[in-house]
């Protein structure tokens, strides 16, 4: 994922799930603005379900 993209959905309060096991941007899950979601696809879908 693009993490321009966290840090701008950050900025614009515009909840953001990644996909995969990290992100380089830490501070948008401390946050909360962000969601690690993992690679399986029910729990990608889960977490944006929850967004």
């Amino acid at each position: 994922m693009n993490n321009r993209l966290n840090g701008q959905a950050c900025i614009l309060f515009i909840p953001c799930v990644t996909p995969g096991d990290h992100t380089e941007r830490q501070e948008t899950i401390e946050i909360r603005a962000n969601t690690i979601a993992g690679a399986m696809p029910e729990n990608i879908f889960q977490s944006v379900k929850a967004c």
